[in-house]
């Protein structure tokens, strides 16, 4: 088999690459591999406008002779960190690794895979005491909480760019004087009108005005996994059930609409607690140095 290779275009518009990328990743989504870079992880990216053009020409593309995507070296937010996506043909390993190793200074994740990790440890890679950890919802049957002195709607119903932003902005704790320029809006528009995003997959806590918790999913109808993204709730709020909330409408949702397995990108106690359990991880691995 021969492989060209290419970089992605300096442009974070969502052309025909981009979604070609997002067509990738989701075929092996739907395998149930590579979930840690899951296909919204990508265009998570892309709607917070974290992928500047001036280096999305180190994302890496591989395509065979079909000129069909085969493999991917891909960051996130900035260089430094790839992970690679890949079909399972022992030569394209072989070049990604070799290409990574020429042209690339930077750590490399990947999921458990022995045949990756004997060529990077023959060129001086050494496995990090570090893990990206991936659970799913194991749950089956469950009810809908709601929480006293809250509504939980979607933003299908509630549409509020200065609540959204009040949510994750305090959500995250960036602190408790919240401005609200015409850029955090734009900025908040952007994430929350990516080509996949839906509200009706989106939920908020309601308290008086204000949208006090936050959890969206992302999911593609026909597809079968699904990924939690991103999950906040103020601080002043907490500990009341809320974000739990949040997320089981988002999972009722999406799973009347087909999605087979909900997953999210942590392993903490908070998610053990409402049902999840660790399912895979992926593993980083760095140059080894030098004496």
């Amino acid at each position: 088999m021969t492989y060209t290779i290419s970089c992605y275009p300096k442009n974070h518009a969502y052309h025909e690459t981009f979604f070609e990328v997002i067509r990738f990743i989701k075929k092996h989504n739907d395998h149930y591999r590579f979930l840690t870079i899951h296909w919204s992880r990508f265009e998570w990216m892309f709607a917070r406008d974290c992928m500047k053009d001036e280096t999305l020409d180190q994302i890496i593309i591989f395509r065979n002779e079909d000129n069909e995507i085969s493999g991917i070296l891909t960051f996130e937010d900035d260089p430094g960190t790839w992970f690679a996506i890949y079909d399972q043909n022992p030569e394209l390993k072989a070049l990604m690794v070799d290409y990574f190793d020429t042209h690339f200074e930077g750590d490399l994740i990947i999921p458990h895979d022995p045949f990756i990790t004997t060529l990077l440890e023959q060129k001086g890679y050494e496995k990090m005491d570090w893990m990206d950890p991936i659970s799913w919802f194991s749950i089956k049957d469950f009810e809908l909480p709601k929480p006293g002195g809250y509504q939980i709607r979607s933003l299908e119903e509630d549409y509020r760019l200065e609540e959204i932003h009040h949510a994750l902005w305090l959500g995250f704790n960036h602190g408790p004087e919240i401005t609200y320029t015409k850029q955090e809006l734009e900025d908040r528009k952007s994430m929350t009108s990516s080509p996949h995003f839906k509200k009706k997959y989106t939920f908020a806590a309601h308290h008086d005005t204000h949208y006090v918790a936050y959890a969206g999913i992302w999911f593609i109808e026909g597809s079968k996994t699904a990924l939690i993204e991103p999950v906040a709730t103020v601080p002043d709020h907490r500990r009341k059930g809320l974000a739990q909330a949040c997320i089981y409408h988002a999972i009722n949702e999406v799973k009347k609409d087909g999605a087979e397995a909900i997953f999210v990108g942590s392993n903490t106690k908070f998610y053990q607690d409402i049902g999840f359990k660790l399912y895979d991880a992926s593993y980083r691995y760095t140059k080894k140095k030098n004496g």
